[in-house]
């Protein structure tokens, strides 16, 4: 083996400058790896506490109570400069005022970005935030994780600073708190609610005069913890959604439906909306296709509209319960900025879709993904027929760039389909056969591209895929 190269007993990996070992240092997975491996070199000794960021997590293991305490106090003692980012993760039971405490020394560091993942126990105690929050004039991004704890916000009333707040399974109190806190962070510009709950609360009003992009996600929430603690009638953020965002450029919408919305986001280009699976509430709800419109009509002047297959599904549920009339009230009459449209479908919900492409004048790009087909020889007779008349081949080939079919087993009704949109695809550029099966992928997969290869292609520069879904 040959000798590491060193010189006058220091190897060059300690040469390197500060910045460059604070960069290797940082990548450790917590900031007690950083410390560990200080004992390396009498170089490294004291690199630890000038790195800008910390990361200090404590679970069941390794720490206890209060050795982790003990560690966390002293690593911010021990600190030289400032700091660019904090993060805290403590599952176990601290008490608010020792969490405050932490919170204090960090910002007294010019924190900038803030990441505090906390679980109050079986005390259920709500969260506070301290009072310096406010008073911080360095920081930028907050994240809070607070596994459907409480959070309490009459000291933390807003910041002049931040610009990046994200809350993940936070339960919010109280509605008009939550707006006052939004309205005091003049220079907010990335909101996110990531599986957030609201108790009995209506409404929830979105005012921030600088926001640029906004998720609301509630899809993934713990229902286990939920029923637990068995104080919450129905999982969602709220009833009523309304957003007052004039510079809004993004929206994502993902989960629970609210039942109204209302907005004001003039400047919005892109929104992604997408429903989990609405069978139940469209079945026990004769307004809930309505609603869906009703959203769709508030996002109608996007650029870039991404709906999913239960979207499609609830609108055309509503049709078929013959309520057309009322459809038509909230269905918008036109897209008219729409350029790209990002859609999830399958044969049987073909004619929303092509009503969406009807009343988008200046569509380019269409990514179509059809999910699995599974109809009879006649419904595929009916499906192709449907897709051949002339003005719907015309709109639909004309923009169709990007075809996908999930869930591809090599069933003949989809190369069928496939073969359809291939001949008349103009424009088509890529088409993709994603196989969920992984014996099914090595045993067939190049039996059906070997016949999709036959197939007369309108488009000369389409590339055919096949790959296998991730497992």
């Amino acid at each position: 083996m040959k000798k590491p190269n060193i010189e006058n007993g220091v190897d060059h990996i300690s040469n390197l400058p500060d910045p460059i070992l604070h960069s290797i240092l940082s990548r450790l997975h917590s900031t007690e790896e950083v410390v560990r491996n200080s004992v390396l070199s009498t170089r490294w000794k004291y690199l630890w506490t000038s790195i800008p960021s910390i990361n200090l997590m404590r679970g069941p293991k390794p720490f206890g109570e209060n050795k982790f305490k003990e560690f966390v106090y002293w690593v911010l003692a021990n600190r030289t400069q400032d700091l660019d980012s904090f993060s805290l993760r403590c599952l176990n039971h601290y008490d608010m005022r020792t969490i405050g405490r932490w919170i204090h020394l960090v910002v007294m560091r010019k924190v900038k970005k803030l990441t505090l993942s906390l679980c109050c126990g079986v005390n259920d105690e709500a969260i506070v935030l301290p009072r310096c929050l406010v008073d911080c004039d360095s920081l930028e991004k907050l994240v809070l994780a607070l596994y459907l704890d409480s959070l309490k916000m009459k000291s933390f009333t807003g910041s002049k600073t931040l610009k990046v707040l994200r809350l993940h399974n936070v339960e919010l109190l109280d509605n008009d708190l939550v707006q006052q806190f939004l309205a005091n962070c003049p220079l907010l510009e990335d909101l996110s609610f990531i599986d957030c709950l609201t108790y009995n609360l209506d409404s929830v009003v979105i005012s921030c005069p600088n926001l640029k992009t906004l998720r609301i996600y509630n899809k993934g929430l713990d229902y286990d913890s939920v029923i637990k603690r068995k104080k919450y009638e129905e999982e969602k953020l709220c009833e009523r959604l309304t957003l007052i965002c004039p510079k809004l450029v993004y929206l994502g919408y993902e989960g629970h439906m609210a039942n109204h919305f209302a907005f004001d986001v003039k400047s919005l280009k892109k929104a992604m909306i997408v429903l989990e699976d609405v069978d139940e509430k469209a079945e026990n709800d004769e307004n809930f296709g309505v609603t869906v419109c009703e959203l769709l009509a508030q996002v109608s002047h996007v650029e870039w509209l991404s709906i999913t297959y239960f979207f499609l599904q609830s609108i055309s549920f509503t049709c078929e319960c013959c309520k057309c009339d009322r459809l038509e009230e909230g269905f918008p009459e036109t897209f008219p900025n729409l350029k790209k449209l990002r859609i999830v479908t399958d044969c049987f919900l073909m004619d929303v879709l092509i009503r969406i492409l009807k009343c988008s004048p200046n569509l380019e790009f269409l990514h179509l993904i059809i999910t699995e087909v599974y109809i009879s020889s006649e419904e595929l007779e009916t499906f192709i027929e449907k897709l051949d008349e002339v003005e719907t081949r015309t709109i639909l080939t004309r923009h169709l760039k990007k075809l996908e079919f999930f869930n591809f087993v090599g069933e003949k009704e989809t190369l069928a389909i496939a073969r359809f949109l291939l001949e008349h695809g103009t424009a088509l550029e890529e088409l993709v056969f994603s196989w969920n099966n992984k014996d099914n992928y090595s045993k067939h997969s190049g039996e059906a591209m070997n016949e999709v290869s036959k197939f007369y292609k309108a488009s000369s520069s389409v590339k055919v895929i096949t790959l296998l879904e991730n497992q």
